[in-house]
Order: structure tokens, then sequence, then C-alpha cells
């Protein structure tokens, strides 16, 4: 439950104000009573006269009034569902996160450039609806499928190598989870993975699981980030990462695993050598795809439920109405 103008609960700080005020002169009228003479007989000066119809009547007005301040309040419960939709192309991003993204041949590094990438896919009027795979030795979904691009943009900033404590590339795996992803087969926009590697490291069957997402027609384009080259891996203590022999450990960009998982899936291959250049390449990539409508079922908007405490109000008003001061006689 909450509350969608909650600044007129602060009206609330009156009742008690008023019930003070009513305890305060019902003292008063008690002394006065008590100076004109006996209870008893002023009972039978007064037949019918009853002191707690009137504390009825008057409580029913502060209950009445504290209900009219959570009225004023908007009080909403739970949340109600509501049809989403949107124009563009679903986009599932599997991205590698694996401790040889860190590399510097591309500036800043690796993991920031495909960072920036996903930053800027996010803000692309031509994504409909994206989604993040994060993998290195294993894959996890980060970010399922949504029309919520804004959510893209803060799980990015959490991405880094320590979700992923088992080093490698499953790249297959990744690609597996993300054709998972996309629920609804009858959709019309059209539908892509972009996975975003070194390509190094590979473990699994990346090649097939491409050929298995391009016959549900989701193509599988990939960008390769880094220099083939190589470049060294930096580690936690300013240094770089070396091997057993105590040499410096060097990670190459795998292109011709990249091209080929890329044509498998019937996708393209895009080489990140800045960030920059590859944006420009990703998003002429994502308009030349078809866009379609896009429905999604969403569960953010709470419903208003006001009409419940109005005539709850109304009730109490109405029977404080109908409460007399003193007791009607009965005829006959």
């Amino acid at each position: 439950m909450r509350f969608a103008s909650p600044e007129y609960l602060y009206l609330l700080l009156i009742i008690p104000f008023i019930i003070g005020i009513y305890i305060f002169f019902s003292t008063q009228k008690k002394k006065n009573k008590a100076q004109l003479g006996e209870t008893e007989l002023l009972r039978q000066m007064m037949p019918g006269y009853s002191e707690w119809r009137l504390q009825l009547k008057f409580y029913l007005i502060v209950v009445a009034l504290l209900v009219a301040v959570l009225l004023l309040a908007r009080p909403q419960f739970g949340v109600k569902s509501a049809t989403k939709k949107t124009q563009g192309v679903e986009v599932m991003v599997a991205l590698d996160v694996s401790n040889s993204m860190l590399a510097q041949d591309i500036t800043p590094n690796r993991l920031q450039v495909a960072k920036n990438i996903l930053n800027s896919l996010s803000n692309d009027p031509h994504v409909g609806k994206m989604g993040i795979v994060v993998f290195a030795g294993e894959a996890y979904m980060q970010l399922p499928l949504t029309s919520d691009l804004s959510s893209a943009k803060i799980f990015q900033t959490m991405i880094s190598p320590s979700l992923i404590p088992t080093q490698g590339t499953a790249i297959g795996t990744a690609i597996d989870k993300s054709v998972k992803s996309f629920s609804d087969k009858d959709v019309k926009a059209g539908r892509i993975i972009l996975v975003i590697t070194d390509g190094e490291n590979h473990e699994d069957d990346a090649v097939s699981a491409a050929k298995t997402s391009m016959k549900a027609d989701i193509p599988v384009s990939v960008i390769g980030i880094g220099n083939v080259n190589g470049s060294p891996i930096p580690d936690s203590h300013g240094g770089y990462k070396k091997d057993r022999s105590g040499e410096t450990v060097l990670t190459k960009l795998n292109e011709e695993m990249c091209k080929e998982i890329a044509t498998a899936g019937a996708g393209t291959y895009i080489h990140a050598t800045n960030a920059n250049d590859a944006i420009t390449q990703v998003r002429k990539y994502i308009d030349s795809i078809a866009t379609g409508e896009i429905e999604e079922k969403v569960y953010s908007e709470y419903d208003d439920r006001f009409g419940w405490f109005a005539a709850f109000a109304l009730l109490l008003l109405v029977g404080e109405i109908f409460i007399f001061e003193k007791r009607r006689k009965r005829k006959g």
C-alpha cells in the first residue's frame, strides 16, 4: 500500500487537537452541571437526554474526518497489470565479463567499451526491448528482456568480472540463455542476439548454439572487442597477470571464432576498434532490422482504492445524522 499524495496526511495532526478541545469543553460542561445541583435531579429535569449519544455522534464525525484525510492522500493498494505497447527491435545482449575483458588494448578497456555500447543501445529509439546475459566460465541472466530501458542503464553500471568467479568464455551457454528469454514467438518485431566478447578461452559449442538460434529466426551477431596482436591483463595489484613461469599473459581477440559464430547465426560481425566506431556500426545494424509493435505486461502501476474510503466516510456521516441527541419517545 502507498499514498499518491502523502502530503495531505499532515492534516491528521488536526484530529488530536479537535479531540482535545472536545474533551476540554465536555469537562467544563460536567462541572457546570455539577454546580446546578444533584445529578439525579438534573436527569429528571432533562428527560431523554443522552450523554453517550453526543459522544458517539462526535466520534463518528472524527472518524469520518480521518477517513476523509486518507481519501485526499489517495490510497493505492498493490499493483495492477497494464499492457504497454512500444515500437522497435527486441535485443538480447550476451556480454563477456571474463578477466581478459579488462585488457586496455582499446581505451579505456574492453569491458568499459562494451558497457558504453550497452548504454548506447538503451538510448536507441529503434530498440523496443532489451535484456542482458553476462558470461565468463558460466552464463547468468543479468536483466530479463524488458521495455524499461532505463533498467539496462542501472544494471550495466554493476557489471564487472567479479559477477562470475569461474573463468572461461561460455559463449554457447550465453546464446542458449538468450534464446530462451524471448518468450513470445508471435511477436512481429525483429529479434536479435548481440554477443560482445573477445572470444578468448572459448569453451563450449557456440557455433552450434548460434545455428539453433538462427533456426528460431533469432540471428546472432558478434561484436569483437580487443586487438588481435594481444594485450596484458591488469591484476588487482597494479601490475599484469603472469603465468606459472612468470611470463606476462597476453590476451588476443579471437576474431576468427567471432566471425564463425556470426556466420552460423546468420548475423553480422563488428570489430570494435574504438567505442565511437563500434557504437556507430551497432546502431546502423540495429536500424536495418525491421521494427514492429511490441506488447508487454507491466505491473508498476498502483491501483487507486479511494472509492472504498469515500463510501466508508459517507456511511459514517449518514449514521451520525440518524443518531439523535435525545431518545425519541415511542408513539402509542
